[in-house]
């Protein structure tokens, strides 16, 4: 077998330098497509959005809207806890609640090419202390980021004849921040997806907290040895989130679609007799009360931690605000990644009842202005009584209007069908004053919570992995991986896909191999104007290429070799009309029109704004590097008194 020497180049390349050529950068032909304001995100695909910050838990994001709707009134991390498991009770007692550690006071300036995409665009975050305001300069960086695969795509014969093909390219505006909590780096990822969807995650990275290790002593108890003497010790991490959805209003529910097999019984209609079949089908919950709707990691619930739910998904709706197609409106959660907690229950390891929120994979509240947060950074010096006692938000009612029934005292409190709401407060933001107690001053004490159906509800999301560090975890850990975080996607919240009508969307009706070639031969001839005409056109043209006797369809009209079979697609775009292997290539070489985007007021590619690469990985901090704005001037970020850059 061959011994390669050299580094492997590029065959294309007219260097014959070994070096290693530079990693690829991102490049933006028409500039940036999203605008910002001193507050956050002005306008990106119809998303907006103001940037919050906590010098104890960091980043949160404020009336997140997407064309103009209202998705999400807060959006903030809470918590980050790691805790430790090991061979002393020094190591086996550790646990870190990262707010008390100054995790939002940790981000640091970003580094241009490496934290961030060169093209990214920066913000500042300004914190105040005793000793005055402290100011992070390129804090936060926001870019858009293509993904690499659309989000929506197909490809289809028609009937035997040339394909049609329609495709949007996948991309997401990113808002990054990255705390640096001694040890531990957290990437921390707002992502906002063109159908209306809301990702969130978080990597670390950053060097592990190691102990002392004897293969003979301590075998593979506690973790694996990565350097003599030496062993990063099993750990996990939890990071708790506020997420206050305002679905269509603040009127809320929750809804537990369960997932069942049911036997169903075969009429006779066929004559094959009446053998019984099975079937999946979904089972619609309700739940009335905050502890039947606060899931544990193994999807039983508060008010039942006892039952094995079938698989369930998670909704939060709004049941009086339906789609065209009468399903209420709603939003799904889903989990990146969950990770149960192993921690004793407080009553037999009392710091655990600093970490309250972690035992659940969402607990479910009725929002009130007296319970801003799942934690405090004043929860770390007494864990064993902590400032912010989680359970204790969801302990009792603290709403008079609440009722308990025996039934759902036993975990049995689910409607299968709406009722009508009870507390007069539905609908509206609760205060401190809505409730707290009743005349004598105590609580009326529900056990279940306060009641959920139709009120402005707030979800306290978790998320985590289990870490055992290996060898690979030195010298420090790779952020590969699925991420810690959730997804909130849109679930019958629009009457279709809203990425349909974004404007980056291509639809390419059948045409036939003549028109295609024609096409093809007029952009390797340079001309982009060439006129792009559907098969069924072509032929009611007796086959003219003529510019004068050709036009742009429409979606909706004829395609296809006959002129008969209706192109899929919207009625009320501009659409193009190529095909086949040829015309894809014209397409790739920018003569593609977008979908809604008249030809006029496309953006051509401009080289000029291609972002330069200086050959090294030196940082582009910002006293060194002058980056190109929307209006192509250069600007220094040193010289910027913060704010949205």
């Amino acid at each position: 077998m061959a011994n390669n020497t050299t580094n492997t180049t590029n065959s294309s390349s007219s260097s014959s330098s070994s070096c290693q050529p530079p990693p690829p950068i991102q490049y933006e032909p028409g500039g940036r497509r999203f605008r910002l304001s001193p507050a956050g995100l002005d306008n990106w695909m119809g998303w907006s959005l103001s940037i919050g910050h906590r010098p104890t838990a960091g980043i949160s994001y404020w009336d997140m809207r997407f064309r103009g709707e209202r998705v999400v009134y807060e959006l903030a991390l809470q918590e980050a806890y790691a805790g430790y498991g090991g061979p002393t009770p020094m190591q086996s007692h550790t646990q870190y609640l990262d707010s008390h550690w100054g995790l939002g006071s940790a981000y640091k300036e970003l580094v241009a090419g490496l934290d961030c995409p060169v093209n990214a665009a920066y913000m500042d975050i300004t914190s105040s202390y005793s000793s005055g305001p402290v100011t992070q300069r390129n804090a936060i960086c926001i870019f858009e980021l293509s993904l690499g695969h659309p989000l929506l795509r197909h490809w289809a014969d028609a009937g035997g004849g040339p394909a049609y093909y329609g495709a949007l390219p996948g991309s997401v505006l990113v808002i990054r921040a990255i705390s640096a909590v001694y040890n531990y780096d957290y990437i921390q990822d707002l992502r906002l997806h063109l159908d209306g969807s809301i990702e969130v995650t978080v990597h670390t990275t950053g060097y592990v907290q190691s102990a002392w290790y004897s293969r003979a002593r301590h075998g593979y108890k506690y973790g694996y040895p990565y350097w003599r003497d030496n062993s990063g010790t099993i750990h996990d991490h939890s990071l708790n989130w506020k997420v206050d959805l305002d679905v269509a209003g603040a009127s809320n529910s929750v809804r537990l679609d369960q997932v069942i097999a049911q036997e169903e019984l075969q009429d006779d209609d066929l004559g094959l007799g009446t053998m019984p079949w099975y079937s999946k089908q979904l089972v619609q919950h309700f739940p009335e009360h905050e502890a039947e709707a606060s899931l544990y990691w193994n999807g039983s619930s508060k008010a039942d931690p006892q039952a094995a739910p079938p698989p369930t998904l998670f909704y939060v709706v709004n049941e009086d605000k339906l789609n065209k197609w009468g399903s209420a409106r709603g939003y799904r959660l889903q989990h990146t990644l969950t990770n149960a907690q192993v921690v004793p229950a407080p009553d037999k390891f009392g710091n655990s009842k600093a970490i309250g929120w972690s035992r659940y994979k969402v607990a479910v509240t009725a929002r009130r202005e007296n319970e801003p947060s799942s934690s405090s950074a004043l929860n770390q010096p007494l864990p064993f009584a902590p400032a912010v006692d989680f359970e204790e938000l969801l302990a009792e009612s603290t709403n008079a209007t609440a009722t308990l029934t025996a039934a759902a005292a036993a975990g049995a409190g689910f409607s299968s069908q709406p009722v009508p709401q009870q507390s007069s407060t539905a609908g509206r933001r609760l205060s401190a004053a809505d409730g707290d107690t009743d005349s004598a001053g105590t609580k009326p004490g529900n056990p279940l919570g306060d009641n959920i159906r139709k009120a402005d509800l707030v979800l306290w999301v978790t998320s985590g992995l289990q870490h055992l560090p290996g060898s690979e975890d030195a010298p420090v850990t790779p952020a590969a991986g699925p991420p810690i975080g959730f997804w909130l996607r849109p679930f019958n919240y629009f009457d279709e896909s809203a990425a349909v009508s974004q404007p980056d969307l291509v639809y390419i009706p059948a045409l036939t191999v003549e028109a295609a070639q024609a096409a093809a031969g007029a952009a390797a001839a340079g001309d982009a104007s060439f006129p792009l005409i559907s098969a069924g056109e072509l032929n009611s043209s007796k086959g003219s290429n003529d510019s004068s006797s050709t036009s742009i369809g429409r979606a909706g009209g004829a395609s296809g070799p006959t002129g008969q079979q209706q192109s899929p697609g919207r009625d009320d775009v501009q659409v193009v009309v190529l095909a086949d292997r040829d015309a894809l290539i014209v397409a790739r070489r920018g003569t593609q029109p977008y979908v809604g985007v008249p030809s006029e007021q496309q953006c051509q590619p401009d080289l000029a704004k291609v972002p330069v690469f200086n050959g090294s990985y030196a940082p582009y901090l910002s006293s060194s590097y002058n980056y190109t704005s929307v209006n192509g001037t250069n600007s220094s970020s040193s010289n910027s008194s913060g704010g949205a850059r």
